[in-house]
């Protein structure tokens, strides 16, 4: 008797891909400088009011920090990424914690956009 995976492709490979793939499959490997925060974003975190730091983003999602500090000089780009964050595109996103998506939110009046 000749077993399955004799026969051919396994059922893993021969499956067609799904549309509606986890997110996380859809991102890029977490690498090490996305799990702390550059020297850049501490200075920008350091930058803002000591009230107004977005101190959550950084502890939670030091990844986005650095992103947005790269991005902070060019307001279009930062408030596109913003906008991306704060918007359900897939459907039943659970989203961010509330401190982090009231920080987003404050991050994203600062430079122009709507809150």
């Amino acid at each position: 008797m000749m077993q399955s995976s004799q026969a051919g492709a396994s059922p893993r490979e021969s499956r067609a891909p799904e549309d509606n793939q986890e997110p996380t499959s859809q991102r890029r490997s977490l690498e090490i400088s996305d799990l702390r925060l550059s020297f850049g974003a501490v200075q920008w975190i350091q930058s803002f009011d000591i009230d107004h730091r977005p101190i959550e983003l950084a502890l939670r999602f030091p990844r986005l920090a650095n992103l947005l500090s790269g991005l902070w000089s060019d307001a279009p780009a930062a408030l596109a990424v913003l906008d991306d964050l704060l918007t359900d595109h897939r459907g039943g996103r659970t989203g961010f914690p509330e401190a982090v998506r009231l920080e987003l939110m404050v991050l994203r009046s600062r430079l122009g956009g709507t809150a």
